[in-house]
């Protein structure tokens, strides 16, 4: 089935659900894809309620056992127990403060077994937050940034008789805590981070490439829309797909 994930903070012990964000934001998959309604949403929480706490995109397959790196047993030592199955029972839903959520339910087949019954309950509120998509996020801590809308171009695909790319979103990466990268799953996830959309100034540095690394299976390709189009409208590109025998 693979690994579910969802977003959590351990010092307010907190965290939101995917339902009123298109429900696949527990899938790392599509959450590290740029424009992922849930991922907007946590950064969303990182930049408001949750700015300057630990946060943590927590996978089910984090335990002690995962990996042995000081980063690993310093956030594990802010749970009690395994950090997922305690997130589902013992933190509280906060969903309700986005206005997105607003008729939607708590409903969740999805970890009916962890929290041993099926919540129909409809969100209440507050509604005072609404989601926002900033293109920068930058980690004071670090002095380091990435580029949440300029990732590498993690796959190309044929839709409707053209194709079309999506880029990685580092985001996603740095505050997951699974099997992910060791050096970059995991690095901001007690750091001081805010939202912008304007690059930072002089003295903090572009990780988007490295941050993306390990979710790529080739080298990175880091370049503009407009050249990235250019290219899948090409001769050449066209020729190379057809060289291979496949279209899609």
């Amino acid at each position: 089935m693979g690994q579910y994930y969802i977003w959590a903070n351990p010092d307010k012990r907190e965290y939101i659900d995917d339902e009123p964000f298109g429900g696949t934001g527990f899938a790392l998959g599509c959450s590290v894809a740029v424009g992922q309604p849930m991922t907007d949403a946590a950064c969303t929480m990182i930049a408001g309620p949750w700015h300057g706490d630990t946060v943590i995109y927590v996978g089910d397959y984090w335990t002690e056992d995962s990996f042995d790196s000081e980063r690993s047993r310093r956030l594990l030592a802010k749970f009690d127990g395994y950090p997922y199955e305690g997130i589902l029972s013992r933190f509280e839903n906060v969903t309700g403060h986005f206005d997105e959520a607003r008729g939607h339910s708590c409903s969740d087949y999805l970890h009916s077994e962890q929290r041993g019954n099926i919540f129909e309950e409809v969100y209440t509120g507050p509604f005072d937050l609404h989601v926002q998509s900033w293109r920068y996020a930058v980690n004071h801590t670090r002095h380091e940034f990435v580029d949440r809308r300029q990732g590498p171009v993690s796959n190309v695909y044929r839709w409707h008789g053209r194709y079309e790319f999506r880029r990685i979103d580092p985001i996603v990466l740095l505050y997951a805590m699974g099997p992910v990268d060791d050096e970059w799953g995991g690095r901001w996830c007690s750091d001081l981070v805010d939202m912008s959309d304007n690059a930072p100034k002089q003295g903090y540095r572009d990780v988007t490439e490295g941050a993306s690394a390990s979710w790529l299976l080739g080298p990175a390709i880091i370049a503009d829309d407009g050249m990235v189009e250019r290219a899948l409208a090409s001769d050449e590109f066209h020729a190379a797909v057809a060289a291979r025998g496949s279209s899609d």
